[in-house]
């Protein structure tokens, strides 16, 4: 059996009079990458420290921390066979001294040269050496204060590699560096670990987590949360021929990318967003809101969904979800089946390798199309109930449409199971107060509840199918707010919709107020142009 690199058995620390590791135990392997990550405050900051000796644990008889199988070493000793990365050491360093004197001075235990430092060619040829391995070679003579994050980080690391240690430990590694600098940083990473480099991760940032890393521990309030194989730990569905869901959506954006870089992307996506709610306003113009409303209930649903509306692949669902409800509405007011309401499944089927939340869109075709079912078999329009339960069994099967076949049941499944997810990514969490990505949804809640009962009390019926939509979208974002941007859709169509049958008619806006909204959209559009423009050239000339 090897000796474990980092053997950490029953320790228990204290921070401020707080417990951060309670009893906590731990063994990695030499040789085996390890991912270990958890939100802020789980402890990880603490192993690390445990490890430099910046913190010690509780003493106690059945307390232990090894390196390579020893409790003490040299710590000059110590780092031809560990090299330790972190934040901390990244403020340290960043002086008025050059690249190749950084890395130099690992040699040392210095951060710089001084007169009485003998550099030897050997010491000279491995600081070439790792300065290489990190593609730092051209900062070799810039001064460190004057980088970027990413070149710094990455000559943090040169430096640890100049001992040409067995195990690299990095905590956070991309904190703080623009996506450019993440992909520079990770290919070099990916590359060490190709090599033969044992890299042990410590982050909250899951995508840090190289493909050659194939363990991860999840840590949780000081202790071991979850264990295991990255496929298993991270999602149970990953498989090795496996093929992202949202594929379609990240073939869009490199499609940007690759005409206009990093801005290219973020132009996609706000076009996207744009064409939604866009399309929302049109929805509710078609059902009589006046279109100043409409305009002002669009809106509020963008408030809603201002927290979703990043550059991510839920941007390109979002005008697919608005033109299904569309498509559902104008359905309900049909006294039997349309052949038009097929149409709607072609858009699932992309909407399926766009995001996951064609759950959402196929469940709610679904529950409607089946209450339309039971409705026609009530009213023995048999022909009618056939087809709809028909294209309620199509609605589900769409999910199915992706890389994944009837795997993807199991995918989705995984993934809702899991609880790591739902501990790293905030948008698992329930909605809260103290969350101002909530704000809008909780404000757009109460508003619309209010006039919903506004509406009963005019004895005005909205369509049952907002009324259903709106009220299971609203429980389900009381459970996660990955939910709220749906359901700021439906419930702004179904307040305005209640205004529109109950108050008179809004009065146009006077056209000094339209020309002073066109001139702040201008100028907005401008500086945002201009914005992407500056991006993209910073980009191409990186």
């Amino acid at each position: 059996m090897s000796t474990p690199l980092l053997e950490f058995r029953n320790l228990t620390v204290y921070r401020d009079e707080q417990i951060v590791l309670d009893r906590f135990s731990l063994a990695i392997p030499a040789g085996q990458n390890v991912a270990i990550v958890g939100p802020n405050g789980s402890g990880k900051s603490t192993l690390l420290k445990l490890v430099t000796r910046e913190l010690f644990p509780v003493v106690a008889p059945d307390a232990e921390l090894r390196v390579l199988g020893r409790d003490r070493w040299l710590l000059f000793e110590l780092r031809e066979h560990l090299g330790i990365v972190t934040n901390d050491l990244m403020a340290t360093c960043t002086r008025e001294i050059s690249g190749r004197d950084l890395v130099l001075s690992a040699f040392f235990g210095s951060v710089g040269l001084w007169p009485h430092h003998e550099v030897t060619p050997d010491m000279e040829r491995r600081a070439e050496v790792a300065l290489s391995a990190m593609e730092v070679t051209h900062l070799a003579a810039r001064t460190v204060n004057h980088l970027s994050s990413g070149e710094s980080r990455r000559l943090l690391i040169a430096r640890a590699l100049a001992h040409q240690p067995r195990a690299l430990v990095l905590d956070e590694p991309t904190n703080s560096l623009d996506l450019r600098a993440c992909r520079d940083l990770t290919a070099c990473l990916r590359r060490l670990a190709q090599q033969g480099t044992n890299i042990v991760l410590v982050t909250h940032h899951l995508p840090d987590i190289i493909p050659e890393i194939g363990r991860v521990v999840a840590l949780k309030d000081g202790r071991v949360f979850r264990d295991g194989p990255t496929a298993e730990v991270l999602t149970s569905a990953a498989k090795p021929q496996w093929i992202d869901q949202q594929w379609l959506a990240h073939w869009l954006f490199y499609q940007a990318w690759t005409l206009a870089g990093y801005a290219g992307t973020a132009l996609a996506s706000a076009l996207s967003v744009t064409l939604a709610f866009t399309i929302l306003a049109a929805l509710m113009v078609k059902r009589g809101v006046p279109g100043p409303r409409a305009f002002v209930w669009a809106l509020a649903a963008l408030g809603v969904a201002l927290g979703g509306t990043v550059i991510r692949a839920q941007s390109f669902s979002l005008p697919l979800a608005a033109l299904l409800l569309w498509a559902i509405l104008a359905d309900s007011e049909r006294p039997t089946f349309r052949a038009r309401l097929l149409l709607v499944l072609p858009l699932l089927v992309i909407w399926a390798n766009l995001h996951g939340s064609v759950l959402l869109g196929a469940g709610l075709l679904a529950m409607y199309t089946v209450a339309r079912a039971t409705a026609g078999a009530v009213d023995r329009a048999w022909r009618s109930s056939a087809l709809y339960a028909m294209t309620a069994v199509l609605a589900l099967t769409t999910v199915a449409v992706t890389p994944y076949g009837l795997g993807a049941f199991d995918y989705y499944r995984s993934l809702i199971d899991n609880q790591t997810v739902h501990l790293f990514i905030l948008e698992w969490s329930p909605p809260g107060l103290g969350n101002l990505y909530s704000l809008g949804f909780f404000a757009l809640l109460v508003v619309t509840s209010l006039i919903v009962a506004y509406g009963f009390t005019a004895r005005y019926r909205p369509p049952v199918v907002l009324l259903v939509g709106a009220a299971g979208l609203g429980m389900l974002a009381l459970t996660g707010v990955r939910f709220q941007v749906w359901f700021g859709l439906v419930a702004a169509v179904l307040a305005a919709e209640v205004l529109a049958h109950t108050r008179r008619p809004a009065p146009p806006f006077p056209r000094r107020v339209v020309r002073a909204g066109a001139t702040v959209i201008g100028l907005f559009a401008l500086v945002a142009g201009l914005v992407l423009l500056t991006l993209t050239a910073s980009c191409r000339g990186a």
